[in-house]
């Protein structure tokens, strides 16, 4: 995962993502891959998810803050899909579901409501603006 990743799919023994150039499919669990990424900014997965979890003061479902290009969210869905907060252009109502549309054109309907990704949304600008501080 980098900077071009959109969104990734949390499989049991697999982690699917999806980036500016289409569909990878890594054989490692998602939080393995995310510990390394961790790793390489000397840090680790467990101090990020605690520290997000100070920020927006919430215990589960916690955005994960990488770095300035990399913060996932989730949705719960089978299965769990991780979408990378920086690299979303916009989000739309579509019925009861939203569609998720990323800055190089490619889309995600996804199954909750926009009421739902704003909420999220305000959650992860607390994390932002915490990360801006100096």
């Amino acid at each position: 995962m980098n900077e071009f990743t959109l969104y990734f799919l949390e499989e049991s023994e697999k982690t699917i993502i999806w980036d500016f150039n289409g569909v990878k499919i890594k054989n490692n669990y998602y939080k393995k891959i995310l510990k390394e990424i961790c790793e390489k900014e000397v840090t680790t997965l467990n101090a990020r998810i605690e520290i997000v979890k100070k920020i927006t003061k919430r215990r589960n479902n916690v955005p994960l803050y990488i770095n300035h290009q990399l913060l996932f969210f989730k949705i719960k869905a089978t299965p769990n899909i991780w979408i990378n907060y920086f690299n979303v252009l916009k989000y739309e109502p579509e019925n009861e579901k939203t569609r998720v549309i990323f800055k190089n054109g490619t889309t995600l309907l996804i199954n909750k409501r926009i009421k739902y990704l704003k909420k999220t949304i305000r959650m992860i600008k607390k994390i932002t603006f915490y990360t801006q501080k100096k």
